[in-house]
């Protein structure tokens, strides 16, 4: 008997465990779960006889089997994957003959897939009777000692055994008991804490007052502070504080009050002749806004002063961290200003940002020149044919429940093909992708660019984060899991529009991409292999069917084409340009160094470009006539053996190549038909 579905409403899912699978499964969608639930949710499930996650990749009305399993809880509130990251996966699989599920893996955050465990604890109902095993005592007396343990918990402590036979065979005895669960995601938002200003000045004055040691001149300086009298007498100081006439003395002495004598007066009943002084008065030397941090610093309380201070300067919560670096405080200061209600503890989850640190200088476009004009005319009238187009990218419906099929044709109509940049070094190919990447960007769309090695991505952010501040992020498997799984999820929101990183990268969960760069495309390190698991998949490949599937422009760039790629370029499937001039630098520069150096500079400026820019020739080709160098007597480009070589081979009426390398090496090949 089936269980009731919504609508006859079935998920399918792919299951994300560590065993490869090939196939899909059928789950019902509960009632409550029915309104949340779209293609791409990670969800919980029951595969078999344990816990384990699945991906909601499509709708079905209708289930191959009788009996369906309901779908227990989501994982996240929101999808995990965009509908084009479940189509590419798709294509991986059939493509590279990868299980699914591992194609799909690629796609997701570290520390959210969960890997199922197991629980066990002693059966409570148990006699203690019974014949064990040397491994069963052990693991009873584990268990006794520890309580339940997990799985991987009991694996370190038996290492080398088979635990989980003795484990099987004690849960059918009823001596154990076992449970399957999902072990804790390994990463989770980072949470700082914070504090933040809530009082009004009167009632932090009021509050502060409260802090602190007793301190009869930090009574004082609060007496003559809230006085209309600027004058009181000395004696009415004292009454009304209790201090006495040294405590006076020694806010004098710190220039804190001043004390002045009011001059002589006559006394009663007495002899014009006899005079006594009069009583002196007191008066503050300092600002009244200067006399509640100097009376906390008398009762050892200023730190309290210094944090209030500091949260009314940031008018928002502050991290904590910050506030004892800044003063010195502790938890215990923190939490007398909360108990006064003067600030509040909270917390604030926070960015782990690899790039938060690091500042780059600002760069404006240069003038491009010629060659460079050519080529990115080119570049942006495809990209404008492409969105002139006005049609679905990816072919997945705005529902979020049904899907097209992939289109059987490599290049539509509304996909931009492919483009090879043949560029020589230094000739300016970084431009041209900016170019795209900027043209795309004032539309709405993000771009991800690619490089073949980690080493080379600090070079790359810190080229395109000095045109675009701000907007670039960086995601490479050297991050920590932390800093991997929060540029995942801003990703997902948008907050960057352009990643740089490796291979990986390329599976970056950004809304909208409108450019793919895949710089120095004949890399061999864009070849997932082992030991990495499966799929083995090419990110050159990879990423021009992520065009197709997107309608984005995806750009190869490389001095050295793989011979794969080239074939292809000049067999028309990828669109050819060539940059065959290199750019050596600007004028201002070349002719600064020159000075310096007092060199006379070879690089010379072509009409056609800016005035700006400096070309210089590439090296010419050299071609040598081995017999008459060697009649001419000319033997200082050969080493011994290889003049012999070159001799014998000569004699032998047979041509020589020599292929030099840029130290001069020579390796020498005998041509018998050149």
């Amino acid at each position: 008997m089936a269980y009731d579905t919504i609508g006859g409403m079935y998920a399918v899912l792919v299951i994300n465990i560590e065993a490869p699978l090939e196939g899909v499964f059928h789950y019902h969608v509960p009632t409550d779960l029915a309104p949340q639930l779209r293609v791409g949710h990670l969800v919980e499930v029951e595969f078999g006889r344990r816990l384990a996650q699945g991906i909601v990749v499509a709708f079905d009305e209708q289930a191959p089997v009788e009996e369906t399993k309901p779908i227990i809880a989501l994982v996240d509130p929101e999808p995990v994957l965009w509908p084009w990251q479940i189509e590419l996966a798709q294509w991986l699989s059939r493509e590279y003959l990868a299980p699914l599920n591992g194609c799909l893996r690629l796609m997701l955050p570290p520390g959210l897939t969960r890997w199922a465990d197991v629980v066990v604890d002693i059966n409570p109902y148990w006699d203690g009777n019974g014949r064990l095993t040397d491994l069963q005592q052990q693991l009873i007396d584990l268990l006794r000692r520890k309580g339940d343990l997990r799985g991987r918990q009991i694996q370190r402590a038996l290492p080398k055994t088979d635990w989980k036979t003795a484990v099987t065979q004690l849960a059918n005895r009823n001596i154990l008991r076992k449970a399957t669960v999902l072990d804790p995601p390994r990463v989770r938002p980072k949470q700082i804490r914070t504090a933040e200003l809530i009082a009004g000045p009167q009632r932090v004055q009021a509050g502060l007052r409260q802090l602190g040691r007793a301190s009869k001149q930090a009574d004082v300086l609060f007496y003559l502070a809230g006085l209309d009298d600027p004058l009181p007498e000395e004696t009415a100081v004292l009454a009304a504080t209790g201090a006495s006439p040294h405590h006076l003395a020694a806010l004098a002495e710190a220039e804190l009050i001043s004390i002045a004598d009011l001059g002589f007066g006559i006394a009663e009943e007495a002899s014009p002749q006899s005079q006594i002084p009069n009583p002196k008065s007191i008066s503050l030397a300092i600002p009244h806004k200067d006399v509640l941090p100097q009376a906390l610093a008398l009762r050892g309380a200023a730190t309290y002063h210094q944090i209030i201070t500091l949260l009314a300067k940031a008018a928002q919560p502050v991290a904590i961290s910050d506030i004892y670096a800044v003063t010195g405080a502790n938890l215990q200061h923190l939490k007398k200003l909360a108990k006064l209600d003067l600030i509040r503890l909270g917390a604030e989850e926070v960015w782990r940002d690899p790039l938060a640190d690091r500042d780059f200088t600002p760069a404006e476009a240069p003038q491009l020149t010629m060659d460079q004009a050519r080529i990115w005319g080119r570049v942006k009238m495809a990209m404008i044919e492409a969105e002139d187009e006005d049609v679905g990218a990816s072919g997945w419906e705005g529902d979020g429940v049904s899907v097209t099929p992939t289109p059987p044709h490599p290049y539509t109509p509304t996909s931009p093909q492919p483009f090879l940049l043949h560029g020589v070094t230094g000739s300016g190919k970084t431009e041209i992708y900016m170019r795209a990447i900027d043209y795309a960007l004032a539309r709405g769309k993000q771009a991800i660019v690619l490089v073949p090695e980690i080493a080379l991505t600090p070079q790359t952010v810190r080229r395109f984060a000095a045109r675009f501040p701000g907007r670039v992020a960086v995601l490479h498997s050297r991050l920590s899991d932390g800093e991997r799984y929060d540029t995942w999820r801003r990703a997902r929101q948008g907050l960057f529009d352009i990643v740089v990183g490796p291979r990986s990268a390329l599976f970056t969960p950004l809304p909208d991409i409108g450019v793919i760069v895949v710089d120095e495309e004949h890399d061999p390190s864009y070849k997932q292999t082992p030991p990495v698991p499966p799929p083995y998949y090419h990110a050159r490949e990879t990423a021009v069917h992520l065009g197709e599937i997107l309608n984005a422009a995806v750009i190869m760039g490389s001095a050295t084409p793989d011979l794969v790629t080239y074939h292809r370029a000049q067999g028309g499937r990828y669109r050819l340009l060539e940059l065959p001039k290199r750019v050596m630098g600007h004028r201002h520069r070349v002719q600064s160094q020159a000075e310096r150096l007092h060199l006379t500079p070879h690089y010379f400026q072509s009409g056609e470009d800016p005035d700006d820019a400096l070309t210089i020739p590439l090296p010419p080709i050299q071609v040598v006539d081995l017999r008459q160098e060697l009649r001419a007597g000319n033997r200082s480009i050969f080493s011994r053996a290889l003049e012999t070589a070159v001799t014998e081979t000569l004699e032998r009426n047979e041509q020589a190549i020599l292929f030099l390398n840029r130290r001069g090496t020579a390796t020498f090949v005998i041509c018998r038909d050149c």
